[in-house]
């Protein structure tokens, strides 16, 4: 038996790490979103028979894309974890990655800014449930709008975090071409 130890290069090897700033900024992101996300939680078990199992998808959906975030700035956002069926071992294609949270991050900007413009000028103050009673129900008030303030970062700091790995992943490979 061989003693002596193999080391492959592998692409996140060649990624410089990311800057204290994107690392700060990914794991702001859950907690952005954990508010609303426990209001939401909240309300959907209290809610349950109503159709409350929508709310507590739409918490399980937005905290796992803000934890999939934390990827921009690991090791796991640029080599695909062993353990993951078929892709497993294989190099994240970076501009994808960075291509779908960006789009993301532009997305969450643009829901926040139209809830934003709606509630305030009054546009459409109140709306018709895709799920549950068929009943408008009016805008939620200020005690709703607090649990999904800290969201409102979320857009922006996704966007920064984005843009860096896709530098950073870039520059490593130009660096592999040279």
């Amino acid at each position: 038996m061989s003693t002596r130890a193999h080391h492959r290069l592998r692409p996140s090897d060649l990624v410089p790490r990311a800057p204290r700033w994107a690392v700060i900024s990914a794991r702001l992101i859950p907690l952005t979103i954990l508010p609303s996300a426990v209001w939401r939680g909240v309300e959907g078990v209290r809610h349950i028979t109503d159709g409350g199992w929508y709310l507590l998808f739409l918490s399980v959906l937005s905290m796992g894309l803000g934890l999939l975030s934390i990827g921009l700035v690991s090791d796991w956002g640029s080599v695909y974890p062993r353990w993951i069926p078929l892709l497993g071992g294989r190099t994240v294609p970076a501009r994808g990655a960075a291509a779908v949270a960006q789009t993301g991050a532009t997305i969450i900007i643009a829901l926040s800014a139209y809830y934003t413009w709606n509630y305030n000028f009054g546009n459409l103050l109140t709306f018709t449930p895709i799920v549950g009673p068929d009943e408008v129900k009016p805008s939620p008030g200020m005690d709703v709008i607090g649990w999904y303030l800290p969201m409102s970062a979320w857009g922006p700091l996704l966007i920064a975090v984005a843009a860096n790995y896709r530098r950073r992943h870039s520059a490593a490979a130009d660096a592999t071409v040279a």
